[in-house]
Parts: C-alpha cells; sequence; structure tokens
C-alpha cells in the first residue's frame, strides 16, 4: 500500500479547469458539489489509479469531473521512488458564475443591430413604395395588381 503523502503541488487546475469540466447537469440545477479523490503519485508527480471515495450530491457527476481533471495535478515527486506515495485530493465544485459579455459583445450587438434595422428599413421602404402603387391603381379605378 502506498505510502500517504502531503502535497506539494507544481500544477493544479485552474478555475478555468474548473468551469470546463463542471458537469452540465449540475450546472442547469444550479448544484455545488464535493469530491474527495485519492491516487497514486507517479516518480514525475503526475497523478494515476485514481479514484472517488467520496462524492456529494451522489449521481450528479462531480466524481467523473474529478477524473478529468486528474491529469492537470502535478506534485513535487515522492522523495522515495522506490515507493509509490499516495494522494488524497478534496475537490470543492462552486456553480461558475454567468459569463459576463464584454465591451466587444455589446460592439458586435450594436453592429448586428444596426445591420437588422437597415435590412427592416429597406423592406419597409419596399412595402410603401408597393402599397403605393397599389393605392394609386386602385385609386384609378384601375386593376389592384401591381
Amino acid at each position: 500500500m502506498p505510502a500517504p503523502s502531503r502535497p506539494d503541488w507544481l500544477e493544479k487546475p485552474t478555475s478555468e479547469d474548473l468551469a470546463a469540466y463542471y458537469p452540465r447537469q449540475a450546472q442547469r440545477k444550479n448544484l455545488s458539489g464535493k469530491v474527495m479523490m485519492s491516487c497514486t503519485v507517479k516518480a514525475d508527480g503526475q497523478l494515476e489509479a485514481c479514484e472517488i471515495l467520496e462524492e456529494t450530491p451522489p449521481g450528479e457527476r462531480f466524481g467523473e469531473a474529478a477524473l478529468k481533471m486528474a491529469p492537470k495535478f502535478r506534485m513535487t515527486p515522492p522523495g522515495d521512488t522506490s515507493t509509490p506515495s499516495e494522494v488524497t485530493i478534496p475537490l470543492i465544485f462552486e456553480v461558475p458564475p454567468p459569463v459576463q459579455p464584454t465591451p466587444r459583445d455589446y460592439e458586435m450587438i450594436k453592429v448586428v443591430g444596426l445591420g437588422i434595422a437597415g435590412v427592416s428599413a429597406l423592406l419597409l421602404v419596399g412595402l410603401i413604395v408597393l402599397l403605393g402603387r397599389y393605392h394609386s391603381r386602385a385609386a384609378r379605378g384601375g386593376s389592384a395588381k401591381p
């Protein structure tokens, strides 16, 4: 059995990683979660043979998300590389905040809005011209067909 180790992390998942791996179903339900994951530490500090010890709430796939993030962890290799080391990692998943629009997004919305407004104006002018022709012909007593 591997000896327990206190991790000295060289690399850990970022908040962006946590958001990217966050279970979609849990995010739609606005649920947070907790996971306890146990892994063996290889001689190069990478994790392997990870397993989920606890997952709360159950069935919301936080354990799967933690296992997918395992390659994002790297710790200082154990001093004695002949004996594998084991680490237990607590992970807390907080519902990611909604993505806030950037000023560039607002500019894009303006451009698209102006484009839609321009096309709408052209269609309206065309409709007015057609209705004007229809009305003129109808007033002269002629055929109402354009």
